[in-house]
């Protein structure tokens, strides 16, 4: 199983075991749809789900206080199977990193870190040279396929855009 981080838990909420989810995903109303969660190594339930001035949690099992306090600071995991699906052209983060840049011809390198800033993600690889970096935009890019970890770009496009750090 294939897992990925999207939350933290900050805190216990109440007396009745529910806990507050400091939320790591773009939209948190995802949480209303899950149906489990992993918690330190263990699969948890999720019997309710709410965002009001944050995401609780209510997970089964987890029945007072003492047990959600049990819990503060554990990371919020899910199956990737368990994502919520994204629209055609967006991708998750970490199925990005990992993949291999190459222009068709030649790879240029391996994506180990995603920069998100407001106008563009900026894509991070390590290469025979370093560190390169360039943003992620739509002019880039000829192909993105995530089942073959394979990001192919244009090669003219690429070299007016990235910036090499020694």
């Amino acid at each position: 199983m294939k897992k990925v981080v999207v939350g933290k838990i900050v805190k216990a909420q109440g007396i009745k075991g529910e806990v507050k989810i400091n939320s790591y995903t773009e939209n948190p109303e995802r949480f209303l749809s899950l149906k489990r969660v992993l918690l330190n190594g263990t699969f948890f339930s999720v019997e309710g789900a709410r965002i009001t001035g944050g995401v609780f949690l209510k997970l089964k099992g987890v029945d007072d206080r003492n047990a959600a306090e049990k819990l503060t600071g554990a990371n919020v995991e899910i199956d990737t199977a368990d994502r919520a699906p994204l629209e055609e052209g967006r991708y998750y983060v970490a199925d990005i990193i990992g993949c291999t840049v190459t222009d068709g011809e030649r790879e240029i390198g391996i994506v180990t870190d995603v920069l998100q800033y407001g106008a563009a993600d900026v894509y991070v690889l390590k290469t025979e040279k370093g560190k390169t970096l360039f943003p992620a935009i739509e002019a880039v890019f000829i192909d993105i396929s995530i089942d073959k970890g394979l990001i192919t770009v244009d090669k003219q496009r690429f070299s007016e855009v990235a910036v090499d750090e020694v």
